[in-house]
């Protein structure tokens, strides 16, 4: 469903929002139901007239944005006391994270999602373009986003270790390390040395660590 070039009053949108959610809650629409392509032409809508935060705060529902920017980016917003038990999956990104609108959009929503997110699993290829070569810092973009989620307890990256140095020497800490609240971490391939080691005890309340195929 396309909107109509044309500025609708807040109080309608927010009208038809309201009226096209799910009649019961944790149901999970399909991307092709026309549930979901309402909320999210409207949520779009929204976006552009500063009302997201109150269209985006709906009690549970799956929006996909089906154009070449959020392709492979599904997410689902819930709020309340189930919210921890509503993981957001991302896959933004196709073969390169070489692409500064998409890296735009990813720490918006991650600025939106932040305060109740708690459970997130990546698939984020950020190995692709390495910091000598980021021209356009969109791995400055990603790494500010991925800061801001300081309520996760639950992480997995099923690609790499979570890297995102912006510099070519690295040397930045673990964006990890600045979620105060992680209580679970799943990496791939990290360099499991001393530094790791130290890294994962500063940790209060992280009981539980995966590391799969990890090196040292």
């Amino acid at each position: 469903m396309d909107l109509m070039p044309m500025h609708l009053l807040l109080e309608l949108v927010l009208n038809i929002i309201t009226c096209s959610l799910p009649k019961y809650p944790n149901v999970l629409l399909h991307p092709s139901h026309p549930i979901t392509q309402t909320l999210l032409s409207f949520t779009w809508y929204a976006e552009k007239h500063a009302v997201s935060q109150i269209a985006t705060s709906c009690h549970t529902a799956y929006i996909y944005r089906l154009n070449h920017v959020f392709a492979r980016f599904s997410f689902k917003f819930q709020t309340g006391q189930n919210s921890a038990k509503s993981p957001i999956s991302s896959s933004p990104f196709n073969h390169t994270i070489n692409d500064q609108p998409t890296a735009t959009w990813v720490r918006e929503l991650f600025n939106y999602t932040s305060p109740s997110l708690t459970r997130f699993i990546i698939d984020i290829p950020l190995r692709s373009l390495y910091p000598e070569n980021d021209h356009p810092n969109v791995r400055r973009m990603l790494r500010e986003g991925f800061l801001r989620l300081e309520s996760l307890e639950e992480f997995v990256s099923v690609r790499d270790e979570l890297y995102l140095d912006t510099m070519h020497h690295g040397g930045e800490p673990e964006v990890w390390r600045s979620w105060p609240t992680l209580r679970r971490l799943a990496l791939y391939k990290v360099d499991a040395e001393m530094g790791f080691w130290n890294n994962v005890g500063c940790m209060p309340r992280l009981d539980t660590l995966v590391l799969a195929w990890a090196d040292s």
